[in-house]
């Protein structure tokens, strides 16, 4: 919603991206990319709930919630067990995609989630 009350539209194509950061005064588009999009990631130690989040709407969102308490990985077995994402099965289609669109200066940054966000993810924060 806020990047639909910059541009005035809502935000679907890689062009409104491309027009939402750079609107707001940013010399480069995030991509995200890396362990937090993988399904191992969404199937397993996320949860879904539907609320209303917004001050200004009675509309109500489904958002992606970590589960806080026990990971996926608490063990030493856990961790040689777990499925691990190939990095070069990876789809880097999005940086040809939104590269071929930035205006001269604009470069891309590879969003990869902060340095806590997919160890809090995967091992929980209690165990």
């Amino acid at each position: 919603m806020l990047k639909a009350g910059v541009l005035g539209r809502p935000v679907t194509t890689p062009e409104d991206e491309v027009a939402f950061w750079t609107t707001a005064g940013f010399d480069y588009v995030p991509i995200e990319q890396g362990l937090q999009l993988s399904d191992v990631i969404k199937r397993q130690s996320m949860h879904e709930v539907e609320a209303r989040y917004a001050a200004d709407t009675d509309e109500t969102q489904v958002r992606s919630w970590a589960v806080e308490g026990k990971g996926l990985i608490t063990t030493r077995a856990d961790f040689e067990a777990f499925h691990w994402p190939d990095p070069d099965a990876l789809d880097y289609s999005g940086f040809e995609r939104i590269g071929r669109l930035l205006p001269p200066k604009v470069k891309i940054v590879a969003a990869l989630g902060k340095v806590f966000t997919c160890v809090s993810w995967l091992m929980g924060l209690e165990d």
